[in-house]
């Protein structure tokens, strides 16, 4: 049997750019190992943003697949590796691990018991974060829940799980972060837009998002700055109110009780492997 015809369950798709010496520490691996124990098929899919280091080659030793793309942000990176995932469920994680892959399993079970979307929470404990992250993701909450009305805690979590025809429609219903803008792809490592705008659009669309506590450790990094994190944020933001007045998102009564009708069509589908697995510890 040919491997493009083998039904994958799980697709772990992980950006990159200029990793190198993450790589080489064994993060993959790490992944890797914990695919490799799951009882059904997956795959590990790096999204490599243009990176000027030695990400590629290295990245090719452990990953089924690493996708070469333009430098064009995090983001993009992101829907690139999404549209070319396989697996009935896609989880993303960022490279270092701040949540550990282990925590995936409580995403996993969210799924199974229903969800369309679990994002992973930290609720409001940063630790080991300086001050000024702490601040930033505060007012990011604060911020995407009075302007947006999203309930949700934490929005900034790179660690998410969804199915992955819900997260393809979503992607096809963005307008900040449209695929079809490279443009608005770029931007800062911390991408809190996209992540915000996807979330929006989610809940518009009636999909049952679901915060699931995972765990977190703060991982140092040059490249996160605040103020230019605070400003390309608050940015967006902005911009997502924009869309969002201009009428440019689906209509949250129509799209919804459209989701539903389809929800109710494929309630009686046989369930993937990734639902019907019952969560490792």
């Amino acid at each position: 049997m040919r491997s493009e015809d083998i039904l994958i369950a799980l697709s772990v798709v992980i950006p990159a750019y200029n990793e190198g010496s993450a790589i080489e520490a064994g993060v993959l691996e790490v992944v890797r190992a914990w695919l490799e124990a799951r009882p059904f098929p997956t795959e590990l899919i790096v999204a490599d943003d243009g990176s000027t280091d030695d990400t590629i080659p290295l990245a090719l030793h452990t990953a089924d697949r690493v996708l070469e793309l333009p430098h064009s942000g995090k983001a993009a990176a992101l829907c690139a590796g999404v549209r070319d995932a396989r697996g009935e469920i896609v989880l993303l994680s960022d490279m270092d691990l701040a949540t550990p892959i282990e925590d995936g399993s409580f995403l996993l079970e969210a799924i199974r018991a229903g969800a369309d979307v679990a994002i992973g929470s930290r609720g409001m404990s940063r630790p080991g974060a300086p001050p000024q992250r702490y601040i930033l993701s505060l007012g990011q909450m604060l911020l995407s829940r009075v302007l947006l009305g999203l309930p949700f805690s934490d929005t900034q979590c790179g660690f998410k799980a969804w199915r992955r025809q819900d997260l393809l429609t979503v992607l096809d219903q963005l307008v900040v972060y449209a695929p079809d803008r490279p443009d608005s792809l770029k931007g800062a490592g911390v991408t809190s837009g996209f992540d915000v705008e996807c979330l929006l659009v989610a809940r518009r669309l009636g999909l049952d998002i679901r915060e699931t506590p995972v765990s977190w450790k703060h991982m140092a990094s040059r490249r996160v700055r605040p103020a230019t994190e605070a400003w390309r944020g608050t940015r967006d933001l902005f911009r997502i109110v924009a869309a969002r007045r201009a009428g440019l998102y689906p209509s949250a009564r129509t799209e919804s009780s459209a989701w539903l009708r389809r929800l109710d069509v494929n309630r009686d589908r046989n369930p993937s492997a990734a639902e019907t697995w019952a969560a490792p510890k």
